[in-house]
């Protein structure tokens, strides 16, 4: 398991760090109009993906890894049909904005990246390596596929190229990733077989499917609409400021997102040994969510200056006030994803759900409205307010979970809980408790 997870933290750290710096290079070449023009394209095929992606990855990972030879096949035949389904679905969407899209240069870019709602289709086989256990392999080849892109990015920059070549890296670079992925796959052992999507599994991944596809559709509305309503009432050179803003906070969601990578399998196996285990070990994992939601806002808060300054140069400087004011939604999101480590355990996923659908409508209603009072900067005003939402104020709603609520406020002034539950979990407590508790070996 510490293998697996290792080879998984070496994966997201590295597409961190290249990320950025091959994002802020482009950035610097392209300029804030057209890195604008890019981010909206990324934006809309982001959004479109969604639709590809069904809300399947936690469900096919979980079947791959129990199922016999001859149900891996139904579940692929029927997992893939739905799969290129959504992705037609989002394709088209792309297709329809980017006709609809006022600018040519931005219409063409849109076009080209429409390609890239492909890619959930290649992570099936992604899910199935992991799911051997073949995590590095898995690795190996996402970072193999993210040293071509990152390369052909690196060559358009000298070589001069326009806006146009970035969205067509885009589309080439899911093309390869899917492409890689099917003989990988085979090497290692999967066997495609021609056949009917299953009745009896498009049932059951539909039942498990479709309220995390509704859930997933939401939180990816309200954490990107406003780059889309931004770039409908404000400059294209507004828009790549905002864009710079954007994309630095959504490198920023890595960290915590890794957290919950390492904290849920602990956490799962506590659930299943007890409920004293769990309460013990999800109070500690809330704790280090509300102090690193904290301390990940100050760092954006203090260092985004120096940050933008540093990445993109002095051309985006306006962009400084926008990531410190759209990075004040980090700390809800590290209470979002804090409070659902819970929820998901307890079987209560129709509380994210509606939690996510909220976020949405507030977005919608609020992120318009605030642009036209405040400008670009209401952007990041609305973004904060909707991330409130399904990270503190959704749980008010419900008697079951209202006491998060006041336990979050609590620890938001309380640096040294935040300390001691991260010493309880990093020094192993709750591994040695899972196993005196279960008989079992440590987590």
């Amino acid at each position: 398991m510490l293998g697996s997870m290792a080879w998984l933290g070496l994966e997201r750290t590295i597409r961190l760090i290249i990320g950025l710096l091959v994002g802020s290079l482009v950035a610097r070449h392209l300029g804030p109009e057209e890195f604008g023009n890019l981010q909206v394209a990324l934006t809309w095929t982001a959004l479109a993906a969604v639709f590809s992606n069904f809300g399947l990855d936690t469900i096919l990972q979980r079947e791959f890894a129990v199922s016999s030879t001859s149900r891996t096949s139904r579940i692929f035949n029927t997992s893939l049909g739905l799969r290129l389904m959504g992705a037609m679905l989002g394709f088209c969407i792309v297709l329809l904005s980017a006709f609809l899209h006022e600018s040519g240069p931005s219409r063409a870019v849109l076009a080209v990246a429409a390609f890239t709602v492909f890619q959930p289709v290649g992570a099936i086989m992604e899910l199935w390596l992991q799911s051997r256990g073949l995590n590095r392999i898995s690795t190996c080849t996402q970072i193999s596929v993210l040293a071509v892109g990152s390369g052909l990015r690196i060559l358009m920059v000298y070589a001069g190229a326009g806006v146009f070549a970035f969205g067509a890296i885009c589309a080439i670079e899911s093309m390869v990733f899917v492409t890689v992925y099917f003989f990988i796959s085979v090497k290692f052992g999967f066997r495609f077989s021609t056949g009917y999507i299953s009745k009896a599994e498009l049932k059951s991944l539909l039942s498990d499917g479709i309220p995390l596809l509704v859930s997933i559709l939401a939180a990816a509305f309200y954490q990107k609409l406003d780059l889309l309503v931004v770039s409908r009432y404000c400059s294209p050179q507004q828009t790549g400021l905002y864009g710079v803003a954007f994309r630095l906070c959504e490198v920023a969601y890595v960290l915590p997102i890794v957290l919950a990578t390492v904290t849920v399998p602990r956490l799962a196996r506590a659930y299943a040994a007890g409920p004293e285990l769990f309460r013990r070990g999800y109070e500690a994992c809330l704790a280090v969510s509300v102090g690193v939601g904290v301390v990940l806002t100050g760092v954006v808060v203090l260092f985004a200056p120096l940050i933008v300054q540093c990445l993109f140069g002095m051309g985006y400087a306006e962009a400084v006030s926008l990531f410190q004011i759209r990075g004040v939604a980090l700390f809800f999101l590290c209470l979002e994803i804090g409070r659902s480590m819970r929820l998901i355990q307890e079987g209560k996923t129709y509380f994210v759900m509606i939690a996510h659908i909220l976020g949405a409508i507030v977005m919608l209603i609020t992120c318009p409205v605030f642009v036209k009072i405040f400008g670009v900067a209401g952007g990041g005003y609305s973004f904060v307010l909707t991330m409130s939402v399904p990270g503190w104020f959704a749980a008010l709603l419900y008697r079951e979970t209202r006491c998060d609520a006041m336990r979050i406020a609590i620890l938001s002034v309380r640096p040294d809980l935040w300390l001691k539950s991260a010493k309880f979990l990093s020094q192993g407590h709750l591994d040695r408790m899972y196993a005196k508790n279960s008989g079992g070996t440590n987590i």
